[in-house]
C-alpha cells in the first residue's frame, strides 16, 4: 500500500469512526438528503451529457458532411454510429451498459443485498448517452434509476451500513432519479416504494421521501421549477365522460402488454442472431434510422417537432417533441396512429439489440400517441369535445405505463405531478388502475420483472415473499449428505438410513447423478418378507423423477418444491444432476421467522 492509499484509508477511517450509529433517525435522514441531492446533480449531469452528444450527432456530424449529403444519410447515419460506440460496452460491462436498467436495480435490491458497483453510474451515463443523443429510442429516466441506485447504494457501503440499509439507500438513490427527472417528488418516492423495494413501512418511507424531495430541489434549481410537460387546461363536459375512461383502460391495458411483450421477444430474437453482440447495437441504429427517415418521408415537411438545423426523425431519442405536439393537438390522426406502433417497434430494437436507455418516455409517447388518437377520433364524433385531447392524451400517458410496468399509484402520482394537471387526477385513476388490472390478468410480469422471471427470480407478493427471494439455497444446504446407487440392497439401504439425518436419501447412477429419491415412508413400507428383502435394491423402492433445487435457486422456489410434494428434504444437484447436498424445509422455515422477527425490530 503506497502513501496515498495509506492516507486515504487513514482519512476514511477517522471520518467513519465519528457518525453515529445506523439506527439513529436523524443521521439516516442527513444520509437520504446527501443522497437525494447526489441523484439531483447526476439527473442533470446525465441530461447534459446526452444534450452534448446530440449537438455531436446532429449537428456537428451533417456539418462535416456537407450540404451535399444525401438527407438519407444524414437521419441513418446518428444511430447507428451511436449502436455501434456502444457495442463493446455492451460486451465490457453488459448489466450497467446493456438495457433500460430497472431490472438490474431490482435483482440487486432483492438478492444482491442491495450492493451496486460505483462504476455503474459512469458506465450507464456513457453508454445511454450515447444511445439516446445519437438518436436511438429511448428515454433519460430509466437509466436515472440505476444511475441514482448505484449512488445511494454506493453512500451506503461507504458508509459500512448493514445490507437492509443499504437496500434502503438503494431506493433513496433510485427515487431521488425519478423525482429529479420528472420534477416528481412524490412520484419518485412512491416508485422506488411500489416497484425497487415492495416495503411501505415508516422506517423506508421516510429517508425515500426526503432524498426524493431533495433531488427535485436540486433539479429544480438547476433546470427550472416548471412542469415536465406544460399542457393546456383539460376541461371535461359531462360526467358521462368518466364512464369512458375505464373503457379506454382496458384498451391501454391491451395495448401496455402488446408492448411489453414485444420487448421480452425482441431481446431474445436479438440473442440468437448470427451476429456478434458488440455489432448488434449498430445494426438496430441502422434500422431505427431507417425507420426514422421513412416517417419524415411519409408525412409533410413540418409535420414533425424537430430541433433546428435537420429534421430529428419523431421516433428517435425520448420523444418529447412530438409528444407536446399530440398534447396540444397538433399532429393529425394518422400520424398518431402510425406513431404508437413505430415507436414501439424501434424502442424494441434498439434495447433488444443492446443499446442503453430508459423505457418511460417510449411508453408515456405510445400513451399519448394513442390517448391522443382517441381524443381527435372523439371530438371528430361528439361535438363540443376538441378541447378533451389533452386529457386523452394524458390518461393515456399514464394508463399504458401502468399497464407496461404494473405499477398504478407511481403513474398517477408522476402524471399529475410532471403535467401539473391536477384536475385529471380521477380519470388517471379510472384508467390506470384497469389498465394495470387488465395486463396483470393479460400476462403476469411487467416490463421489469419479465427478465427477472426468465433468469428464474419470480417477483410477487409483498415484503414477506421477497425475503425469501434474497437468499439462494447455497446459503443454507448442508453439503455433507449422504447418497446411495441404485443397486444398493435393501440391508445396506436401511444402515444407510439409520445413519442418515434426512427423511430422504437421493439414490444416484454411476456417474452420480440424481435418479430418484427414498423416503424413510418407502422404506418402511417393504413387507416382512425375508426372501424378497435380500431381493430388493434402491432402483426398486426410489420415487423416479425426484424434485431437487440447485444452488442459485432462491428459498421461494425451494419452499414452493417442498410444497408441491409435502416432502422435508430436496438434494441440491448441480446442472448435470450430480448431488451436491441437501436443504431442508425446517431449516427455511427458522431463517425466515428469524428474519422477519429481525426487521420488524428495525423497523
Amino acid at each position: 500500500m503506497n502513501r496515498l492509499q495509506q492516507a486515504w484509508h487513514d482519512w476514511t477511517a477517522r471520518l467513519l469512526a465519528l457518525r453515529p450509529g445506523e439506527s439513529t433517525a436523524s443521521w439516516l435522514l442527513l444520509v437520504a438528503a446527501v443522497v437525494g441531492a447526489l441523484a439531483g446533480l447526476a439527473s442533470w449531469g446525465f441530461r447534459e451529457a446526452i444534450e452534448i452528444v446530440r449537438y455531436v450527432a446532429w449537428s456537428f456530424l451533417p456539418g462535416l458532411l456537407g450540404n451535399d449529403a444525401p438527407p438519407l444519410w444524414l437521419v441513418i447515419l446518428p444511430p447507428a454510429i451511436g449502436g455501434l460506440l456502444v457495442g463493446p460496452l455492451g460486451i465490457l460491462f453488459p448489466d450497467a451498459a446493456r438495457g433500460h436498467g430497472v431490472p438490474e436495480v431490482i435483482e440487486k435490491a432483492v438478492v444482491g443485498g442491495g450492493r451496486i458497483r460505483p462504476r455503474t453510474a459512469l458506465v450507464r451515463t456513457i453508454a445511454s448517452a450515447i444511445t439516446i443523443g445519437s438518436g436511438g429510442s429511448a428515454g433519460r429516466e430509466g437509466p436515472i434509476v440505476q444511475i441514482g441506485a448505484a449512488i445511494g447504494s454506493g453512500v451506503a457501503q461507504f458508509l459500512r451500513f448493514s445490507t437492509r440499509r443499504i437496500r434502503v439507500f438503494l431506493g433513496c438513490g433510485a427515487g431521488a432519479g425519478i423525482a429529479a427527472a420528472f420534477h416528481a417528488p412524490l412520484a419518485g418516492a412512491i416508485f422506488a416504494l411500489e416497484v425497487i423495494l415492495g416495503d411501505f413501512n415508516i422506517g423506508t418511507f421516510s429517508p425515500i421521501l426526503i432524498a426524493a424531495a431533495v433531488g427535485t430541489v436540486v433539479s429544480h434549481a438547476l433546470e427550472g421549477p416548471e412542469p415536465l410537460f406544460a399542457v393546456p387546461p383539460a376541461n371535461l363536459a359531462a360526467w358521462w365522460e368518466y364512464l369512458v375512461f375505464p373503457v379506454f383502460g382496458v384498451a391501454c391495458g391491451i395495448l401496455g402488454v402488446a408492448f411489453t411483450r414485444l420487448m421480452v421477444v425482441s431481446e431474445r430474437q436479438w440473442g440468437r442472431l448470427p451476429l456478434p453482440r458488440w455489432i448488434q447495437p449498430a445494426v438496430g441504429g441502422l434500422l431505427v434510422g431507417l425507420m426514422g427517415w421513412a416517417l419524415l418521408a411519409a408525412f409533410p415537411e413540418g409535420t414533425f417537432a424537430a430541433p433546428d438545423l435537420l429534421p430529428f426523425p419523431p421516433v428517435s431519442g425520448n420523444g418529447y417533441g412530438p409528444m407536446v405536439q399530440a398534447l396540444h393537438g397538433e399532429l393529425p390522426i394518422l400520424a398518431l396512429l402510425a406513431l404508437v406502433g413505430a415507436k414501439m417497434i424501434a424502442t424494441a430494437i434498439t434495447l433488444g439489440s443492446g443499446g442503453s436507455g430508459g423505457l418511460f418516455a417510449p411508453v408515456f409517447f405510445v400513451g399519448t400517441m394513442a390517448g391522443g388518437a382517441v381524443g381527435v377520433g372523439f371530438a371528430a364524433l361528439v361535438p363540443g369535445t376538441e378541447g378533451h385531447v389533452v386529457a386523452y392524451a394524458v390518461v393515456g400517458m399514464a394508463a399504458v405505463a401502468a399497464a407496461f410496468t404494473h405499477a398504478p399509484l407511481t403513474m398517477i402520482f408522476i402524471l399529475a405531478e410532471m403535467t401539473g394537471e391536477y384536475s385529471l387526477v380521477l380519470p388517471l385513476m379510472l384508467a390506470a388502475i384497469v389498465a394495470s388490472a387488465t395486463a396483470r390478468r393479460l400476462w403476469p410480469w411487467s416490463v421489469f420483472t419479465a427478465p427477472l422471471a426468465e433468469k428464474g427470480l419470480e417477483l410477487r407478493g409483498g415484503k414477506e415473499v421477497r425475503l425469501l427471494q434474497e437468499w439462494r439455497v447455497s446459503e443454507l444446504a448442508t453439503w455433507e449428505a449422504a447418497t446411495v446407487p441404485e443397486w444398493m440392497p435393501l440391508p445396506e439401504l436401511l444402515r444407510v438410513a439409520l445413519k442418515s439425518e434426512f427423511r430422504q436419501i437421493p439414490v444416484v447412477d454411476d456417474q452420480g447423478r440424481l435418479v430418484g429419491i427414498l423416503g424413510a415412508g418407502d422404506l418402511a413400507a417393504v413387507p416382512d418378507d425375508p426372501d424378497l428383502r435380500r431381493l430388493l435394491v434402491a432402483r426398486d423402492l426410489m420415487r423416479e423423477d425426484p424434485l431437487h433445487v440447485h444452488p442459485d435457486d432462491t428459498l421461494l422456489t425451494a419452499l414452493e418444491r417442498f410444497e408441491q410434494r409435502d416432502v422435508e428434504a430436496l438434494p441440491v444437484v448441480d446442472r448435470e444432476r450430480h448431488v451436491l447436498g441437501m436443504i431442508t424445509q425446517g431449516a427455511v422455515l427458522r431463517l425466515y421467522h428469524r428474519e422477519v422477527v429481525r426487521r420488524a425490530l428495525e423497523s
